[in-house]
């Protein structure tokens, strides 16, 4: 008879966490750019600046709202993933005690076919 163990996995990387870079990349070329047409244009310009920001901001949360999306779907399917989803509590994961696999179900181990003690 086996039991199972219970161990916490971080994962990284994913395409949650290139979701996240990227938002933060266009923020910061955003602000490049705006700086750069403010300076080249300072008096037509103003109206350049205030819609690359606005683009800016739109983008930024478009893909943190995609990443968050992103983990959501695998938390809602067991999967691992990077990053924190918002106020997510940490999902357990259990493992078996004869043969350390991961359980799938919470009655026998998929890899050795031990049955699991509760």
């Amino acid at each position: 008879m086996a039991t199972k163990i219970e161990i916490r996995k971080q994962t990284s990387g994913g395409s949650e966490t290139m979701l996240d870079g990227a938002a933060i990349t266009i923020v910061f070329l955003g602000l490049v750019l705006a700086a750069v047409s403010g300076l080249m244009f300072p008096f037509g310009g103003a109206a350049a600046v205030g819609l690359i920001l606005l683009n800016t901001a739109i983008a930024y949360y478009l893909f943190r709202a995609l990443a968050d999306v992103i983990r959501l779907l695998k938390k809602s399917n067991g999967m691992p993933y990077s990053g924190k989803v918002a106020s997510g509590p940490v999902i357990p994961v259990f493992k078996c005690s004869d043969c350390n696999a991961i359980l799938r179900s919470g009655l026998k181990c998929d890899s050795c076919g031990a049955e699991i003690e509760f």
